[in-house]
């Protein structure tokens, strides 16, 4: 059986997982990995990494609010780890927070973008065909310049490195495949102090339209399990 570490840099908020369930569980549910491998999940913002990860097979760094320019010791450990489990030729996906550590910690740049937050369900394009990607997502910074040897899977004018991949190492995608709809709603719910009605809005009402999710919850689930 594989073995895959779950870094998160945070739980939800209360009010979501006595609904929907804590992060780690809503993320093996939804990529379907707990099936196939033991999931040990880590909080690295509370300093919590594995020391020995002959063990692993793959590991996935999730979504955070947190920006990984902010300094903060945790982030930095993060950086290390990733650095870490590239040497040691182990498989890392990243989710939106988890996307940018990944390029930051490689040497790529991630920056604010210029629309400010974007949240609700956004297409990107896949480069070879055109076709649209859409996800929900939630971000007010991206990756403006990947790490090097970073492939863009999917981009768009206003995110370049949406979904990108390096060899069988790497897979990282801005979009959060983990979040249904119905989850989403309540996250904005939990939001209603922090943004305009405007923006909360528009974003619940962009889930209507077509979602990719269950396409890179598959590419992600055969990452990891490879």
């Amino acid at each position: 059986m594989k073995k895959i570490g779950i870094i998160l840099g945070g739980d939800l908020p209360s009010s979501l997982v006595a609904k929907h369930g804590d992060y780690a569980s809503i993320l093996k549910e939804t990529m379907r990995i707990d099936q196939h491998a033991e999931c040990i999940t880590w909080h690295a913002d509370r300093g919590e990494l594995p020391d020995d990860i002959t063990g692993y097979d793959s590991f996935l760094i999730a979504g955070h609010p947190t920006s990984v320019n902010e300094g903060e010791g945790w982030i930095e450990g993060l950086a290390e780890f990733v650095r870490r489990a590239q040497h040691e030729m182990k498989r890392v996906a990243g989710i939106c927070f988890g996307h940018h550590l990944v390029h930051y910690a490689l040497g790529g740049k991630v920056e604010p973008n210029d629309q400010g937050w974007l949240m609700g369900n956004y297409a990107a394009a896949l480069p070879t065909s055109g076709r649209p990607l859409s996800l929900i997502s939630a971000y007010k910074e991206q990756v403006s310049e990947a790490a090097e040897g970073f492939k863009v899977i999917a981009g768009a004018d206003w995110c370049p490195n949406y979904f990108t991949g390096r060899g069988d190492q790497f897979l990282t995608v801005q979009g959060h495949p983990e979040f249904s709809n119905d989850f989403f709603h309540d996250y904005l719910q939990t939001r209603q102090d922090r943004f305009s009605a405007e923006l909360l809005n528009a974003a619940k009402n962009s889930t209507r339209f077509r979602n990719d999710a269950s396409l890179v919850l598959a590419l992600m689930n055969a990452f990891l399990l490879a």
